[in-house]
């Protein structure tokens, strides 16, 4: 087999292809001032190492079916194309190329040829992919805990990608909190910091989700955008360097980190 699989965001497999494709396309752009990649996180704008998107191209030679069955006829290879565009025309695919372990998101099929060579009874084909998000994600996700009992709390996450990661962060009050303000650091970034300061006071069961890919602060599922400053924070390729300043009672809480490693 190739190990090129396509599947949907819900991780269901749409299509296999089998040996004798490849996967290839541009690499990455050139980094310049006048073609930046840049990703909007709330009141800010952070360059996401200026990469433009990626075109990736799936090209090969089709002699059978997904299912395996050998393609004689034109009209065999017409139906199997037309079973590849109707599973490969849609929005947020995942590619799996070579590496099982990881794929890369497609936003849409950009381009499409093929054509049926009837002295050898197989067919050509070739699929351009438009990559905005131009980086391949691992399939396991991590999600760490974190206690927080004491003020300030120091403690690490590894991001073992080789690419800066935008994560989920959650932070959930346990028994004994009363907080009224949560400051955290990321001290190997450079100190930047996020601050939330809720409108009533954080208790047991209280949870906060800063998403920083998408720029989000929710309070018990319910955006409260308003009451978050600072920078929405990034782990760094590595180890990383984390201090919570909580006012008020800490309590017992939790800290969790999810994200997917990533790699150019």
């Amino acid at each position: 087999m190739s190990g090129i699989i396509i599947k949907d965001s819900s991780n269901t497999t749409l299509y296999t292809f089998g040996a004798g494709f490849s996967i290839g396309g541009y690499d990455l752009g050139k980094r310049t001032k006048t073609s930046l990649r840049a990703y909007q996180h709330g009141a800010k704008i952070t360059a996401d190492k200026k990469l433009n998107p990626r075109l990736l191209v799936i090209s090969g030679v089709l002699y059978q079916t997904e299912a395996g069955v050998a393609i004689n006829t034109s009209a065999a290879f017409e139906a199997e194309w037309d079973e590849l565009m109707e599973q490969t025309n849609k929005e947020t695919l995942h590619i799996y190329g070579y590496k099982i372990d990881r794929y890369m998101i497609a936003e849409c099929l950009e381009r499409s040829t093929h054509k049926w060579v009837a002295m050898n009874h197989s067919g050509t084909i070739s699929l351009s992919f438009r990559i905005e998000n131009p980086f391949w994600y691992s399939t396991s996700q991590d999600s760490n805990d974190h206690t927080v009992d004491e003020t300030p709390e120091v403690f690490t996450e590894t991001n073992g990608g080789k690419e800066t990661v935008y994560s989920l962060m959650t932070f959930t009050a346990g028994a004994g909190s009363n907080i009224s303000k949560i400051i955290i650091t990321n001290t190997t970034d450079g100190a930047l910091n996020c601050t939330y300061e809720p409108d009533s006071n954080l208790t047991s069961g209280d949870d906060i989700e800063i998403d920083s890919e998408n720029g989000t602060m929710r309070l018990n599922s319910t955006n409260d955008i308003t009451n978050f400053s600072g920078s929405f924070l990034k782990l760094l390729s590595g180890v990383n360097s984390f201090n919570i300043v909580i006012e008020g009672t800490p309590g017992v809480n939790i800290l969790n980190f999810t994200y997917r490693d990533r790699y150019l």
